[in-house]
């Protein structure tokens, strides 16, 4: 993430506004019951038009990164402003605005905005 982070302050203009939508999908204990079958996805879902075996390959990277061992957003608010970006925050609650019932419990969406 911090070399995300990085490049994005890097590419993104002066006064630009950084929009990341994620959820701590890699804290959870069932990742795996996430994978929906190719034929029963419905809108609005993140992983439309990508194949149960793709999902699967997907969970499986997720389960090993350094990501899920932080605590999310709070994290990737201070990795922001280590990286340069100013007035971070970040709406814990936008998974359940944007995706009503279908946001994940486990791991709900949420929205960082930072400012270059």
């Amino acid at each position: 993430m911090d070399k995300a982070y990085k490049e994005w302050h890097r590419v993104l203009r002066k006064g630009g506004v950084l929009l990341n939508y994620d959820a701590n999908y890699a804290n959870m204990k069932n990742l795996d019951a996430t994978l929906i079958d190719d034929d029963k996805k419905e809108e609005p879902y993140g992983h439309q038009g990508m194949t149960y075996a793709l999902e699967a390959e997907n969970a499986y990277i997720t389960k090993a990164m350094d990501i899920g061992r932080h605590q999310r957003p709070e994290y990737d608010i201070a990795l922001l402003e280590k990286n340069g970006f100013n007035n971070c925050s970040a709406d814990k609650a936008i998974g359940e605005k944007l995706l009503k019932e279908k946001d994940i419990k486990e791991a709900p969406m949420f929205l960082i905005t930072a400012y270059r």
